[in-house]
């Protein structure tokens, strides 16, 4: 495993206070950073040199964006999916059919558009799914085998998908073809000492950054597999990240309040839930867009 690199400078860049930043996605287009604070059901916007903006708050837990249109968000939420128009307003348009305390939690698209999310259980986190709602809205439960999936991340050709499965502390990449997972390319499980993985993203070196929830670290693993380095960040909840800025070399990092102490908290105030940035020395690429009609 690699060593911390102490060293690596990473910046402040807003106060956000979230209670769980996540889903961090930039938008080249407007040149601004996109995140979501799950339990507030907020989504956030902030371009460099101004003041971030609430841009929507729905009406239950937001659990990530995907790029839908020139100025929509499809979103994964508590029930289902639905769409964030440009003004902020939110539409319901599939509701999943599942046991009563189960949410969707990370999701992202693949490069044909197809939107892949995780479904997790909080008061029982044993039986997690994965679903993909394809381009024509149709939406299949991929795998049922997991514990609590969360980040997804795809490669820049589509051809490989990374899942992390927190509480089994383990991410996998597989091999993909036509909208559907072909083979198990590697599996690296973590530590406890290293944290919980949590969002994470790709680079165009076939590697993968993730965010280790409760130790305050962001760990890299290589085309392969093998964690090769990590670095720190000034709080214990990273909760995701996302590559960014005019060349993708910022790494923006989002983080979470949620299950920090008091103490922890107080001496924490401006940092803890805050979005962090630095620049790792890997490139990464834009996200893929949805192509669904959710509804």
């Amino acid at each position: 495993m690699g060593t911390v690199r102490v060293e690596l400078p990473v910046e402040l860049v807003i106060e956000a206070t979230a209670e769980v930043g996540e889903s961090p996605r930039w938008d080249d287009r407007r040149g601004s950073l996109w995140w979501v604070d799950m339990y507030r059901c907020e989504l956030h916007e902030w371009r460099p040199g101004r003041q971030a903006r609430i841009a929507a708050v729905i009406d239950q837990p937001l659990a990530f964006v995907v790029k839908s249109g020139d100025s929509g968000w499809l979103a994964g939420v508590r029930d289902g999916f639905g769409e964030i128009d440009a003004d902020g307003k939110f539409e319901l348009t599939l509701t999943l059919d599942q046991p009563a305390g189960y949410r969707l939690n990370d999701g992202a698209a693949d490069l044909a558009g197809n939107v892949w999310a995780g479904s997790v259980c909080d008061a029982d986190p044993t039986k997690g799914i994965l679903y993909r709602l394809d381009r024509s809205g149709v939406l299949s439960a991929v795998r049922e085998d997991l514990v609590y999936p969360n980040g997804i991340a795809w490669s820049r050709d589509g051809s490989a998908m990374t899942l992390v499965d927190s509480e089994a502390r383990c991410a996998e990449r597989w091999s993909a073809s036509a909208g559907q997972l072909a083979a198990l390319q590697w599996r690296t499980g973590f530590p406890a000492e290293i944290g919980i993985p949590d969002g994470l993203a790709a680079d165009t070196e076939g590697g993968v950054w993730i965010a280790m929830f409760g130790s305050g670290l962001v760990v890299h693993c290589d085309a392969d597999g093998a964690i090769d380095d990590q670095f720190s960040v000034p709080v214990p909840n990273p909760t995701s990240v996302v590559f960014g800025g005019a060349d993708y070399r910022d790494l923006y990092i989002t983080t979470a309040r949620f299950g920090m102490t008091e103490p922890a908290l107080a001496s924490s105030a401006r940092s803890a839930g805050g979005i962090f940035r630095c620049r790792p020395g890997n490139t990464g690429f834009p996200s893929h867009s949805s192509a669904s009609a959710a509804s």
